[in-house]
């Protein structure tokens, strides 16, 4: 039963990011839990981001749902919906604890990437993740000293955190390569414009970014602009990661726009 639970928690992650043709690598079913991977570095609108996160717990519903609409049959015993609605509630509400790697972690990263820069959301992100979850760690010390289960969970989870933060410079380059080459591509829009100094580097501007949109870094006091492009360009290419955005508008842009 909570195998066939969590398949269909895990499917409706996987027909969501079907729909908006993301790449999907592999899905791996846990005894207490799955995973879906995807080849997406954080390039994608957020909308669909959230919608493919919270399309398994919606799954979730109409599963309890229709528990209640086979209780008048003989086969489906009140004995059967009870456990079948403890087991939907408990991958429900756990998954969506503001935990990495669980569906509310990823919400939680999701609406923090909506306000912030992407390496400072995700870095941020997973500091009140760990923290929420060293929480989590001290009350069940407390009030569920010998549930072996528990604790499992919990060490699954913080060996994800453990992981996450070891690989978090690799995560913001995957999706800084990414978006370079959706850049060179011009795939997406909108752009905006972010007013800085000229003394800002190219390694600054570039910690600037944020999700869905090209930056144009507009320098007021010298009277120039610096598109996300052309310094994604000198990010990778130039190696010249701590050259002033002044300088580097002085030179001629890479990116033909038309």
């Amino acid at each position: 039963m909570m195998f066939l639970i969590v398949f269909v928690h895990e499917l409706g992650h996987t027909v969501a990011a079907m729909h908006f043709r993301w790449r999907i690598q592999k899905i791996e079913l846990l005894p207490f839990g799955g995973v879906a991977h995807v080849d997406e570095h954080g390039n994608r609108p957020i909308r669909e981001d959230f919608i493919v996160t919270i399309a398994g717990p919606l799954q979730h519903i109409w599963l309890m749902g229709l528990s209640f609409l086979l209780l008048p049959f003989d086969w489906w015993t009140t004995g059967d919906h009870a456990i079948f609605m403890f087991h939907n509630l408990t991958v429900l509400l756990f998954n969506l604890l503001p935990i990495w790697p669980l569906d509310g972690g990823k919400i939680l990263f999701i609406l923090y990437s909506y306000y912030a820069p992407f390496r400072m959301a995700y870095e941020q992100s997973l500091i009140l993740s760990f923290i929420l979850l060293v929480t989590m760690g001290a009350i069940a010390l407390v009030q569920l000293p010998f549930h072996l289960n528990l604790w499992v969970v919990l060490a699954f989870l913080l060996f994800h955190h453990y992981i996450a933060w070891k690989q978090r410079s690799f995560t913001y380059m995957r999706f800084l390569l990414e978006r370079y080459d959706i850049a060179r591509n011009d795939e997406m829009v909108p752009r905006k414009e972010r007013k800085t100094s000229a003394d800002t580097t190219v390694i600054e501007a570039i910690n600037m970014l944020h999700r869905c949109a090209r930056y144009d870094f507009k320098i007021p006091s010298a009277g120039h602009t610096v598109r996300e492009e052309d310094a994604l360009n000198a990010y990778f290419d130039q190696k010249q990661r701590f050259v002033s955005l002044r300088d580097l508008a002085a030179t001629p842009p890479i990116f033909d726009l038309k």
